[in-house]
């Protein structure tokens, strides 16, 4: 009974996504339970040690704020501003939870790298997960929907370039030990796209750089020069850099929205970012999966 619960919600969910798809995204609890707060009520709502959920795209963002709900004893999900950044509280599953939303890509002024520090800076997370949309590499061994776990992130921009030959030199860092453990055992986690198919989880090196690709071409080099990739993003560079660098535990969790091939559209960003929402939330939503932290 639980799992067909689980799945019939979900699909009224996506259901009511794809219908508000060019819409603006509205849904039914947005528009009143976000309420604007000071700098030190939303500082004081936090608590110790929240989870941080990063996003970098409208979509993105809205998937993950249709399943975050006020903390506890608190009517409303509370939005404040502290410096340049917005931020949302509330609880995520059964975890007070920290969410906002960086720019795309890895440097720049809105950079994930300089969202990502300030949340830690200003939080002290015990864990930080990013959430959204990715391209995938294969649509014969996977399908639009389909999540994407990072066991790894491989940062593939950095190169030496010589008259002879191309030296890549990006880092490879390795995911939260215990992040990747649970999201690896989310097994009674169910999401339909529709009447019949299923969303998959895929877990491997998810590849990631500035680049937004759309080139068929292009991503078969990526790929020849990164067999071991399972798809590819633009921020989890810089988010992985912070995190290794800050000891924090985290992880990527993105939804297949196209294949970087040429064929590129929105269309699917909104339900990708939403079954990618849907995992995380599901996974939070167990209140023991952070005793060891």
């Amino acid at each position: 009974m639980r799992r067909n619960k689980e799945v019939t919600n979900n699909r009224n969910s996506l259901n009511e996504t794809k219908n508000n798809v060019g819409k603006g995204l509205k849904t039914s609890h947005r528009d009143w339970l976000i309420k604007s707060v000071p700098e030190y009520k939303l500082l004081n709502t936090v608590g110790d040690c929240p989870i941080l959920i990063l996003t970098a795209a409208k979509p993105e963002l809205y998937a993950v704020l249709d399943y975050l709900r006020p903390a506890s004893r608190k009517r409303n999900i509370f939005r404040g501003f502290i410096g340049q950044e917005t931020y949302y509280v509330g609880c995520y599953g059964k975890e007070r939870s920290v969410v906002t939303m960086c720019g795309m890509g890895a440097i720049g002024r809105d950079s994930v790298i300089l969202s990502t520090q300030q949340a830690i800076t200003l939080f002290k997370p015990k864990a930080m997960i990013m959430t959204g949309i990715a391209f995938g590499r294969d649509p014969k061994i996977q399908k639009l929907g389909d999540i994407l776990i990072s066991s790894h992130v491989i940062a593939y921009e950095p190169q030496r370039v010589s008259r002879s030959q191309v030296v890549h030199r990006g880092n490879i860092t390795q995911a939260g030990p215990i992040l990747l453990n649970r999201f690896r055992n989310a097994i009674d986690w169910h999401f339909l796209i529709d009447q019949e198919q299923e969303t998959r989880v895929h877990i491997g090196p998810v590849l990631s750089g500035e680049k937004l690709i759309d080139q068929r071409e292009y991503k078969i080099r990526l790929f020849d020069n990164y067999p071991q990739g399972i798809g590819g993003e633009m921020e989890g560079a810089g988010f992985s850099a912070v995190a290794a660098r800050t000891g924090v535990e985290w992880i990527i969790v993105k939804g297949i929205c196209d294949w970087a091939d040429g064929t590129k559209n929105d269309y699917f960003q909104a339900l990708a970012a939403h079954a990618a929402a849907s995992l995380v939330f599901h996974v939070l939503s167990d209140p023991n999966v952070f005793d060891s932290l």
